[in-house]
C-alpha cells in the first residue's frame, strides 16, 4: 500500500500521511496577520461656508424718511398759521365768512379788522395802540386820540399807557402821575398823594 506523506498544512485532516498530526508542523512560520482598520476620515476638501453678499446700506432710505418728516412738520406749521390768521366761522344761512385775527400793537386796524381787547384802534393812525393801562414801550405805542397817553416804561423796558395830567381819571392808577384829584389827573405834591409803598418823585408817584 502506498503511503502518502504529502502533508498539507491547510487541510491536515485530508492528508493521508500516517505521521502524527502536528497542528503546527516544524519548518513553517505563521505569517503575521495585519489587522485592518478603517482609515480615519480625512476630509478631502475643507468646508468653507458660502459668503453672504454684503448688506445694502439703507442710508438713502433713512435720509428720505427724515426729510419727509421735516416736510410734513413744515406743512403742518404753515397750515396752522394760515388758519390762525384767517379763521372761518359759520353764519346762519350764508355758509362761512372770514374773520381776521385780532390786531396787536401797531398793526393796521379798522371797523372790520378790530384790535385785541388790551388795544384800541387809534383813529389818527388806524393802527392798534395801547389803551388805558395797556402795554407799551414808548409813548407812541399808546392811544393818541382823543388825547395822547403817556407810557410809563423807561430805558426800553415795558410799561403801561397812562393818562396825562388834566385828563379824566377814575383812580390814581389811570394817571401817569399816579395821582387822581377830583376825577382829574394831577401831579403829586407829597407821598401822601401816592399809593402805599410809593414816593412822590418829581411830581410822579414811583
Amino acid at each position: 500500500m502506498t503511503e502518502y506523506r504529502d502533508y498539507n498544512p491547510r487541510y491536515p485532516l485530508l492528508s493521508r500521511s500516517k505521521e502524527p498530526h502536528n497542528p503546527e508542523p516544524t519548518g513553517y512560520e505563521r505569517a503575521p496577520v495585519e489587522e485592518e482598520y478603517p482609515a480615519a476620515y480625512e476630509p478631502t476638501q475643507e468646508y468653507t461656508p458660502e459668503e453672504e453678499p454684503p448688506k445694502k446700506k439703507r442710508t438713502g432710505l433713512i435720509v428720505g424718511i427724515i426729510v419727509g418728516i421735516i416736510l410734513l412738520i413744515l406743512i403742518g406749521v404753515a397750515i396752522y398759521y394760515f388758519f390762525l390768521r384767517k379763521k372761518t366761522t359759520t353764519t346762519a344761512g350764508n355758509g362761512t365768512t372770514t374773520s381776521p385775527t385780532l390786531g396787536t400793537l401797531n398793526q393796521a386796524c379798522s371797523s372790520t379788522n378790530p384790535c385785541a381787547p388790551i388795544f384800541t384802534c387809534d383813529t389818527t393812525t388806524n393802527t392798534c395802540k395801547g389803551n388805558l393801562n395797556g402795554p407799551c414801550l414808548v409813548n407812541t405805542d399808546c392811544e393818541q386820540s382823543p388825547f395822547t397817553q403817556v407810557c410809563t416804561g423807561t430805558g426800553g423796558q415795558g410799561g403801561q399807557c397812562r393818562r396825562p395830567n388834566g385828563t379824566s381819571c377814575g383812580q390814581g392808577g389811570d394817571c401817569f402821575s399816579g395821582f387822581c384829584l377830583s376825577n382829574t389827573c394831577a401831579p403829586c405834591v407829597s407821598n401822601a398823594n401816592c399809593l402805599s409803598g410809593q414816593n412822590c418823585v418829581s411830581n410822579v408817584c414811583k
